[in-house]
């Protein structure tokens, strides 16, 4: 049989061009250009599309169609585009995006067909989804990178072998290392030495899959070699095969963290150690159930009741041992605690009877402790002191310091009344002294002397009571001082002419300082001007014949001002110098021609304590002495004005008037009342009045109206101040002057006399020229006009 030629399939070139087109999955189309009466391509037309064209694009039925048709808004440049490609025959990649196609982005290439001028290819596809999946991978990347870098915890890649991949700044931080010096070395050359082995180990189970769970805080090695803890998490990247890739891990550093909370557990064990060892009884009290939920000790030991007994009794112990008189009062305090501020800590005393019956003190110091929501207090802490002993020290104090107030009451009182007893007759002896020395007609030599023994005797048995007195007072804390600036010039002029009639008499030189700018002192002006003449006193007496006191004033440290008194005598020993601040220690010149008492400088002393400066000495035997003060500084006193008003009054004696002045002298004691009649009996023209009792001279006085009455204090039935009283209530005698003549010559007594209303108070023994100086300032004040003048209702 003949052989059968095979079949012949054959397919024209379009039938293959239409195939391959369509099997492509890129969109295709060959465009045909529309060019205007210019020439330039205006608008294209579709010629042929593929099968993917429609799914890429997503315009359906464009065969035959404009573009301008299908996409009114597709915009003049992809024409422009176009017509380019078909001029320069040159192929054109060009990306679009834009809504007119729904938002879809196309990745274009546009290429010319051999040939032809108005025809172009266009391969196309939608690569919108890839861009969208791109810009998340980079956002996601980006996003990465940013938690990488600013993580607050170190992060790292670790590679299988041990070698640091990457690292973020937080750990550079952690470790001290910058990171191209980290990824230059393995993690084990950041390990602390004593955790390498550990750290080595876990590195091998994590590869091996073994754990992949947070390890215990491992120690690193920084740059500076000191150590840093870190809390290590770590986990094992793989790869799709699920073969280990590297390491990831998270260090987290927990230096600061451990550091805290060991500071805690050292400060928790401080405490409890604290509680352990306080002989406090620390406690928690619960308000609900009404008791202590925690104590530092047992209660019961503390009032003698053993374990046992204490688990046999139980939360009733408190209550059992509770003195009955101070339940209620608990209650009242635990309210208080739980009604009080967080802030405030509440006191609270009461008694608790031992096992063998003693009563024991306590107190407690509570405040709140816990609240709820709502702020209800819920518990209380505090402390509980035995406080027996306490109590009965402060019993035995209480006694103590009545019983010394007693003995200081009874002292001042002693001291009081010797002071009245012994001016009363020194009042006699130096007044009638005083009377004779100046009497009519003058006492013979003999007289005279012995009336100056007499005086000499008198006068220095007040300064010796005086200065007794002042002693007693400071040391019982009693002297009060009035703390002023106070100006030393002032005081310097006022001592000069106390003195100088002493250094007279030795031809001793005083030589003041000259001060060329004011200088005040913080000071008791009574107080300085005594320490001053005591000074001055001390440098005349012990000085040579025609010797010299020279004062001089420095300014020191601190604001303080030294007042040095130098004199020219025989100066002091080491040894009496010892002694010097002694009372009634006169350093050998007991027997000596100069009177003292031995207690001047002991005052001073004192004195100048308590004016806040201090008092020393240096002498030099043979050459003489310097003793000096030293007082804070003080700045002048304002000027309120330069009236009258401001200026010493200066007293002026005055003649008997024409009326024949009236004085009335009230005086228990005959030797004093005779003292007075005498004194004013050298005034003539006044007319004299006596009462030997407070009653009487007041009925006197109502019934002569005096022009001044002469009032002693410790008078009979009624004293001064009552008699005073009296007269001051009467309109009739409440404008006549009364001056107080009493030997109550305390500081408190003279203050009580001015305060009463007193216009002097003159203490015994008196001295002639003050007295005189207050009667006739007396007599010179004009009656009140409150008082009636003598026949002023007559016819």
């Amino acid at each position: 049989m003949p052989t059968q030629a095979p079949t012949v399939v054959t397919r024209t070139l379009a039938e293959i061009h239409a195939q391959v087109l369509d099997s492509m999955d890129e969109g295709y189309c060959r465009i045909e250009l529309i060019r205007g009466a210019d020439g330039k391509a205006i608008d294209y037309r579709f010629e042929e599309v593929n099968a993917s064209f429609s799914r890429q694009s997503g315009l359906e039925g464009v065969l035959g169609r404009r573009i301008l048709e299908l996409v009114p808004d597709i915009g003049s440049e992809w024409p422009t585009l176009y017509d380019q490609v078909a001029r320069t025959r040159e192929p054109l990649r060009r990306r679009y995006a834009g809504t007119p196609l729904h938002g879809r982005q196309l990745d274009i290439h546009a290429f010319p067909i051999d040939g032809s001028t108005t025809s172009v290819g266009v391969l196309f596809t939608d690569v919108s989804e890839r861009n969208a999946a791109q810009a998340a991978l980079a956002a996601s990347e980006a996003s990465f990178r940013d938690t990488f870098n600013t993580a607050a915890i170190g992060i790292a890649h670790i590679a299988l072998d041990g070698r640091w991949l990457s690292v973020n700044p937080a750990l550079c931080r952690i470790t001290g290392y910058a990171a191209d010096e980290l990824t230059g070395m393995t993690f084990v050359a950041a390990a602390h030495p004593d955790d390498i082995a550990a750290s080595l180990d876990r590195l091998a189970r994590i590869i091996s899959g073994a754990t992949t769970a947070a390890a215990p805080d491992r120690r690193y090695q920084r740059r500076d070699g000191s150590a840093a803890w870190a809390n290590l998490t770590t986990a094992l990247a793989r790869d799709a095969a699920g073969a280990p890739l590297h390491i990831v891990a998270a260090v987290e550093d927990v230096t600061e963290k451990r550091n805290a909370l060991h500071e805690m557990q050292r400060q928790q064990r401080f405490v409890q150690r604290l509680t352990q060892v306080m002989p406090n009884l620390l406690h928690l009290y619960d308000f609900a159930a009404e008791r202590n939920v925690w104590v530092n000790r047992d209660l019961g030991l503390m009032i003698g009741y053993t374990l046992e007994e204490c688990a046999t009794i139980g939360p009733l112990l408190l209550q059992r041992t509770l003195h009955p008189d101070d339940r209620g009062p608990m209650r009242e305090h635990f309210h208080r605690v739980a009604a009080a501020a967080d802030h405030e800590t509440l006191e609270f005393e009461y008694r608790l009877q031992r096992r063998d019956g003693e009563w024991r003190w306590f107190r407690n110091c509570d405040t709140v402790f816990r609240r709820d929501e709502e702020g209800r207090a819920l518990e209380l802490v505090g402390t509980a002191t035995d406080i027996t002993e306490r109590r009965l020290i402060a019993t035995e104090l209480g006694r103590a310091l009545g019983a010394a107030e007693a003995a200081n009451r009874a002292k001042s009182d002693f001291l009081s009344g010797m002071s009245h007893e012994l001016r009363s007759p020194l009042n006699a002896i130096l007044g009638f002294a005083q009377l004779i020395e100046s009497g009519t007609p003058q006492p013979t030599l003999p007289q005279k002397d012995s009336v100056e023994q007499i005086l000499k005797a008198g006068w220095y048995l007040l300064e010796l009571i005086n200065e007794i007195l002042d002693l007693s007072m400071i040391e019982s804390g009693k002297l009060s001082l009035s703390t002023e600036p106070v100006s030393l010039a002032e005081v310097f002029a006022d001592c000069r002419a106390m003195i100088e009639p002493q250094a007279h008499k030795g031809a001793i030189r005083i030589d003041l300082p000259v001060l060329d700018t004011p200088c005040y002192v913080a000071a008791d002006r009574t107080r300085l001007k005594q320490i001053f003449i005591n000074l001055f006193s001390n440098a005349i007496k012990y000085n040579r014949q025609g010797g010299l006191v020279s004062v001089t004033c420095a300014a020191t440290a601190a604001g303080r001002i030294r007042i040095l008194f130098e004199d020219t005598g025989c100066g002091l020993t080491a040894e009496q110098l010892g002694k010097l601040f002694q009372p009634f220690d006169r350093l050998g010149q007991e027997s000596g021609p100069e009177q003292g008492t031995g207690i001047g400088l002991v005052v001073c002393k004192r004195l100048v304590a308590l004016m806040g400066g201090t008092i020393g000495v240096a002498s030099t035997p043979g050459a003489g002495s310097v003793f000096w003060i030293e007082l804070h500084a003080a700045t002048a006193p304002a000027l309120l004005g330069t009236g009258p008003e401001l200026t010493a009054p200066h007293v002026q004696r005055v003649a008997p008037t024409a009326g024949s002045p009236t004085v009335l002298c009230v005086e228990d004691n005959p030797a004093n009342l005779l003292l007075l009649q005498r004194i004013l009996a050298k005034r003539p023209g006044l007319r004299v009045l006596c009462a030997r009792d407070g009653a009487r001279g007041v009925a006197i006085a109502k019934s002569s109206l005096p022009d001044v009455v002469l009032m002693d204090i410790n008078l009979p039935g009624m004293d001064g101040f009552t008699a005073l009283a009296r007269l001051r209530e009467d309109p009739v005698t409440a404008g006549i002057p009364v001056i107080a003549l009493s030997a109550n010559a305390m500081p408190h007594d003279v203050a009580r006399g001015v305060a009463a209303g007193f216009q002097h108070y003159l203490t015994k023994p008196i001295i002639l020229d003050a007295f005189w100086a207050a009667l006739d300032a007396a007599l010179a004040t004009p009656p009140a006009s409150t008082t009636p003048a003598l026949g002023a209702e007559g016819p």
